[in-house]
Formats: structure tokens, sequence, C-alpha cells
């Protein structure tokens, strides 16, 4: 087994059972793996995932799509997650289900003249690109973070999430975990507000079950000594894959089609701490 010469992450882990609202807007099926969500002035912004079109859609808070963007240029193997700074959409071309990709890539969008860069990642402790299930090298989960990009990966082999920055500036680069986070799930969808300085990722685990994480007063340079809550989210077998915040005690995630019911926007309201 692989391991990270790491920190591994010591915190305070409380799980919440509490009162959680959960409030729902049907999307439209053209959209139906939804696997990352932003904002673009008035419109949601999301994009499908695993070999789905090149394309961003934007719909407004009824779920309607107003406008597609086919990036032709571009190529979605495993679209997973967006994220934004003031001029640009940064989409994570990261998901790697076997382990074995070598073309993991980040995408840089200008949000105004669609013009694209390609940040090009591996990571430095693989050395082995066989396909296999089990491995820490699949990552879903990309935020923006006071002018880096900061990347969590979906470990199946023991549920952990590894962080690691990663340079907007760079056009290739090894990257290298600088902290383990012992979260119990697979990690899909991350978000930060640097108003109220929250950080929130989203995860489920092997039974199903759909969690929301909230970091509170995140220090970066003391990755060990974080405050996460987490928090079961009721939504059925519905899969979550992106989140953004609303306010440091409300969430909008969405999830992708799931049987017969179609994909959707979600907003989750905490109950009081």
């Amino acid at each position: 087994m692989t391991r990270f010469s790491t920190l591994l992450v010591v915190f305070l882990f409380q799980a919440s059972w509490g009162q959680i609202t959960v409030t729902t807007t049907p999307l439209s099926f053209w959209v139906n793996e939804t696997s990352g969500l932003e904002r673009a002035g008035d419109q949601w912004v999301t994009h499908n995932d695993s070999g789905g079109s090149p394309t961003l859609y934007f719909f407004d808070a009824l779920g309607k799509i107003n406008k597609k963007k086919n990036l032709e240029h571009l190529t979605n193997r495993d679209w997973e997650d967006i994220t934004k700074d003031d001029t640009y959409f940064y989409i994570a071309d990261t998901g790697n289900n076997f382990g074995h990709r070598q073309d993991l890539t980040i995408y840089q969008v200008h949000q105004k003249y669609w013009t694209t860069k390609a940040i090009n990642i591996s990571y430095s402790a693989q050395s082995n690109f066989a396909k296999r299930s089990k491995h820490p090298f699949d990552a879903e989960a990309l935020l923006h973070y006071k002018g880096r990009l900061l990347l969590f990966s979906k470990n199946r082999e023991d549920q952990t999430t590894q962080l690691y920055w990663v340079d907007k500036t760079k056009p290739k680069q090894a990257l290298k975990a600088f902290a383990t986070w012992e979260v119990g799930s697979l990690i899909t969808g991350a978000d930060y507000d640097p108003k109220s300085n929250t950080m929130a990722l989203t995860g489920y685990g092997f039974d199903g079950v759909q969690y929301l994480y909230v970091v509170s007063d995140w220090d970066p340079d003391e990755p060990q000594a974080v405050h996460i809550q987490k928090h079961v989210i009721p939504v059925g077998k519905a899969q979550i894959e992106a989140v953004k915040i609303d306010t440091p005690r409300s969430f909008w995630v969405t999830t992708e089609m799931a049987g017969i019911s179609g994909p959707k926007l979600m907003h989750v309201t905490l109950g009081p701490l």
C-alpha cells in the first residue's frame, strides 16, 4: 500500500445528527451528472463529469438553464469540480477512479474571453499507474484560497482526504500532500468563503450516506489544528457532488441523477450550534 510522507492531522471531530433543513429545486436532465457548482453573477454554473461534453451550464434560481458554453477545444475526461477567482474559472479534470491517468489537468478558463490554459498535475508520491480500484490518487474537490488552489483527494484505501496546494501560475507541477484529514468518507466537493473564513466539503461513505463537513477558522500554517463538524445530509440515495457556501450555517449542494429522480439543487440549512 502506498503511503504519503505527510502530516497526519489530529483534530476535534464533531458529528451532528441535529436539525437540518433541506429545500430542493429540480435541475434539467442536461446536467444529470452535475459535478461542480459555482456562481457567475446571478447565475449558477455547473458541468457534468466522466466523459460528458466539455460544456459549462448556466442556470437560474429556478433551475432553468439559460446558457451553455461549449469549450470545444477541451476534453472532459472526468471533470469533477469548478472554482473561480476574480478573472478565471478553474475546472478540475482530476477524476481518476482507477489510478492510471497520466493526463490530470486543471483548466484555467477566462470568465469573459473564454481563453483557456492547462495546469498539468501529477502526484509526486505516485509511481504505480496500474489500474486498481483502491488508491489515494483520485481527486474530486477543488477550491480557491487566497491566490492558490486547494485540491482534496478521494481516497478509497482508507476514506481519508489528502490536501494539495496547486500554483495557478505553473503549467506543470508535481503535487505533494501537506496534510491528511481522517474524514471517514470519499470527498466529492469543496468551497471556501473568505468573508467568514469557512470551508465546506461534501462526501459519501461506502454505505451511500451523504456528509457535509464544515471547517471554521482554518489556518493553513497549522493544518493539523482543525475543527471539523460532520453532518449527515438526509437526501436518500442521491449522490452529492458539489457544494457552495451560502452562510456559515447554510450551503448549496447539487446531486446527480439517481434512478428516475433527476438532478437537483439543494439548500441545506444547519440547526443552531
